[in-house]
């Protein structure tokens, strides 16, 4: 059975009234220490139960909400309230992904975990707009087009968000069972420099190793996609999927909570896209290379104009693919 069918579609749809503390209904159907209840101020409430006594305390890790460790009765609780009605539908999504993640806990961790795995949605439902930068926006811009385009059209939707591991902070950004893909963007006039930035990212860890250049352009208002149109459209098609949709917020929360309005919605063009093959002659410098010293630190340029040797001509549907 696919995941969404555990949990009722709004897990707060069935209480017309605040019955929170004394009262609450089951929240995911595999395990019966998630609850659901609206308190006092008609706040939703989520909340972990389970036997003992905890110490109390307030959790200042969720923007838009308030997360606490409350003692109720023989019972311990790690409780988490909506602030803003507004945010409904993302309290929802994080809610639903805790309990899916928690789930896999025992008693004696749970809480702990809990505060590990909610702190990675710390600017989800309030995002703080600081600002992704540059380089972080036109990088996000070319792996999402790559796992739209490629990834999500050629493999299952759960297996193709799954592949794409590069929000977090992996080797490669996607990475399948024989093959993996490194993606670099480049903007239209600049030099083209691909810049690499550790001795991990070009080391192996499957077969094949691919590096993918995206080229692109800036867009306008009538032409081109930005960040949040892949979002919204990447969204939509992971509506009936709720594993998906949960893997899927919480690698790009991070990126899409820091960047500013005018990041999310600045416009670019596809222009091209080369695929070099990473082999053991290309150039690059790992851990292979450098042996087992006290350098811990390595960032370098390579001259893609350079790469001639290893350019290779398969489409890239032929190589994700045989991935």
């Amino acid at each position: 059975m696919k995941l969404e069918s555990f949990f009722r579609e709004d897990p707060w749809e069935k209480i017309d009234t605040p019955n929170y503390p004394g009262e609450a209904l089951s929240f995911y159907e595999k395990d019966k220490r998630m609850w659901a209840a609206v308190d006092a101020d008609y706040r939703l409430v989520f909340f972990i139960q389970i036997k003992g006594k905890h110490k109390p305390e307030n959790i200042d890790i969720l923007n838009g909400a308030s997360v606490s460790i409350e003692n109720y009765a023989t019972w311990s609780r790690f409780v988490v309230k909506l602030e803003d009605i507004e945010l409904k539908d993302k309290f929802i999504v994080v809610t639903k992904a805790l309990a899916y993640t928690l789930s896999k806990e025992n008693d004696q961790n749970i809480f702990s975990s809990a505060k590990r795995e909610i702190k990675e949605w710390s600017g989800f439902l309030r995002p703080d707009r600081s600002s992704l930068g540059r380089e972080k926006l036109i990088g996000l811009w070319g792996e999402l087009y790559i796992l739209r385009n490629f990834m999500i059209a050629l493999h299952p939707l759960t297996d193709a968000v799954r592949y794409w591991i590069g929000p977090r902070d992996k080797k490669q950004d996607f990475s399948m069972t024989n093959l993996a893909i490194e993606t670099k963007t480049t903007m239209s006039g600049d030099d083209a420099i691909i810049k690499i930035s550790s001795k991990e990212q070009l080391e192996k860890i499957t077969e094949k190793l691919y590096l993918a250049q995206v080229f692109i352009n800036e867009g306008n208002i009538e032409e081109g996609i930005s960040i949040q149109d892949f979002y919204d459209d990447l969204s939509r098609q992971m509506t009936t999927d709720l594993t998906s949709q949960i893997e899927f917020e919480k690698k790009l929360s991070r990126f899409m909570n820091k960047a500013s309005e005018s990041e999310l919605n600045q416009k670019f063009i596809f222009l091209n896209l080369k695929i070099y093959d990473v082999n053991d002659n290309f150039p690059k410098i790992t851990r292979a290379e450098i042996g087992d010293n006290a350098i811990t630190t390595v960032r370098y340029s390579i001259e893609s104009n350079q790469l001639g040797d290893f350019l290779i001509d398969r489409d890239i549907t032929d190589i994700i693919q045989d991935g």
